[in-house]
């Protein structure tokens, strides 16, 4: 099972392809500004949407001939690729808009939301309404207006429908009893949780908590309205007028019983936005992979959308989670040996490991025994600008640390085309160790990564390989140029 998280801006859009070959979105969202930097400055998340599908069933029909056919059709433009399940969690606009390109790409076979209406509804809304009516007369829509589950047993994954847990007043709030979708495959699981606000998950009589307590712990959470405080307050100001609550005013009680590994929040590219809020994030931080112990830091469980564009997670056929972001991949690799277009060239060293033929960095010494490790890159080719650099460390942990995830913004103020770093290793399991470069506009860029276990985890590492064809080439390089 594969579960990918986009990054779309201040909104959500994510997709399940599940074991038996289809997909089940959940919401679907694309702000302009958020376009630029991955594929290109038109970059359509849709066609990263298409790509996956279309991989994911690939490799499915492998095991299930059935699907072969459809997938040759479906590969040759001959047929749309089908979403097998499109849910909405709530019809506000930054979770819909994206439905009228997704529609018209792509064969959706089932439209699926709480069936609530709206007394006043926005343009937007009043513009998803028309299309649930016309998803209904085509025997294309369903209406889970209470907590489920089990609900899609064919998919090979168990998906339970955690809210809504009672009747929605059509003049409440658009958040209010949205869809909370859990999904769970061989022991990982992942939590939907909309704009869910406090409410829904802590009443006494209606919350989520208090009803299916033994359902909310899960590994992944794709964290409710995008950081806002609404999970742990009540929405709107202070009773008392107070412009703000005080951090220990919020309630983390839901969150405690989620208990993620990794928490990732959907947000906008700009760093002032209002969301996430600052103490939301600050308990997201504190509260995230809780049974860590005090020596690692937990704010790296955290990801923000804006920093790790698009996540993606795999859970193999033995439960083994595989992690990375859309970042740690070769994007349009150039093999011509005279290209004078930008790439990077990288190494990495060590007294004691060496490199496989397919680009691991083996270390003979277990990583927790403090590993030093270096690590160079060089901007070759024809490069429009300064050169800034960022390094960045994503670990697919095995044992107590299945996540860990580091963030590093090296000084560029000199402007060479040239970067090297040091780093001591104490994690267990497989790194992703890259370097991501752009130009200060970013109309250029290119990233390097190498993958980085000890000898113990080889085969654990060469798995990943499998499960991510292309992230890491034996050449170790990563050319991009817009």
């Amino acid at each position: 099972m594969r579960v990918i998280f986009y990054h779309v801006g201040k909104g959500d859009m994510s997709l399940v392809l599940l074991p038996n070959g289809e997909a089940m979105m959940v919401d679907c969202f694309k702000a302009t500004e958020v376009a630029r930097g991955e594929l290109s400055e038109i970059d359509d998340v849709l066609d990263r949407v298409e790509k996956h599908i279309l991989e994911h069933r690939e490799q499915i029909s492998k095991e299930i001939i059935e699907l072969a056919e459809s997938v040759v059709k479906e590969r040759d433009k001959k047929k749309k690729i089908p979403i097998a399940v499109l849910a909405i969690t709530h019809a506000d606009r930054d979770h819909i808009t994206a439905r009228k390109k997704l529609h018209a790409r792509f064969e959706i076979g089932q439209l699926v939301d709480s069936g609530r209406e709206y007394n006043e509804a926005s343009e937007a809304t009043k513009d998803y309404l028309k299309f649930r009516k016309e998803m209904k007369e085509a025997g294309k829509y369903l209406a889970i207006n209470e907590a489920r589950y089990d609900v899609w047993q064919s998919s090979g994954a168990t998906i339970d429908v955690l809210c809504p847990n009672r009747k929605i007043g059509p003049d409440e709030d658009a958040n209010n009893q949205c869809l909370v979708i859990r999904v769970s495959y061989k022991g990982m699981s992942f939590l939907f949780t909309g704009d869910s606000p406090l409410d829904d998950w802590t009443n006494e009589q209606t919350g989520i908590v208090k009803l299916h307590i033994e359902r909310v712990p899960s590994d992944v959470l794709n964290v409710s309205h995008h950081g806002s405080r609404t999970f742990f307050t009540p929405p709107g100001p202070h009773p008392e007028g107070q412009p703000e609550y005080k951090k220990e005013e919020f309630d983390t009680k839901a969150l405690k019983r989620i208990s993620p590994m990794l928490s990732f929040i959907t947000c906008s590219d700009e760093e002032d936005a209002e969301h996430p809020h600052p103490i939301a994030l600050e308990l997201y931080q504190e509260l995230t992979n809780s049974n860590l112990s005090e020596t690692h830091s937990r704010k790296v469980h955290v990801i923000l959308s804006r920093d790790s564009q698009h996540l993606h997670h795999v859970v193999d056929a033995h439960g083994h989670l595989y992690m990375r972001t859309s970042r740690s991949r070769t994007n349009n690799i150039i093999k011509e040996p005279n290209s004078n277009r930008p790439f990077l060239d990288g190494t990495v060293s060590s007294p004691n490991g060496y490199l496989t033929k397919s680009g691991i960095w083996v270390s003979r010494e277990l990583l927790h025994k403090r590993v030093e490790l270096s690590f160079s890159v060089k901007a070759k080719g024809n490069w429009p600008g300064p050169v800034l650099f960022d390094w960045w460390v994503l670990n697919n942990g095995q044992g107590k640390d299945r996540f860990h995830h580091e963030f590093y913004t090296m000084d560029s103020s000199d402007r060479k085309k040239s970067s090297t770093w040091t780093r001591e290793l104490v994690y267990e399991g497989i790194h992703i160790m890259q370097c991501y470069a752009y130009t200060e506009d970013k109309t250029c860029w290119a990233n390097w990564c190498v993958l980085v276990c000890q000898e113990q985890s080889l085969p654990y590492a060469e798995r990943w390989l499998m499960i991510y064809p292309g992230c890491i080439d034996s050449s170790r390089i990563n050319r991009r140029v817009i």
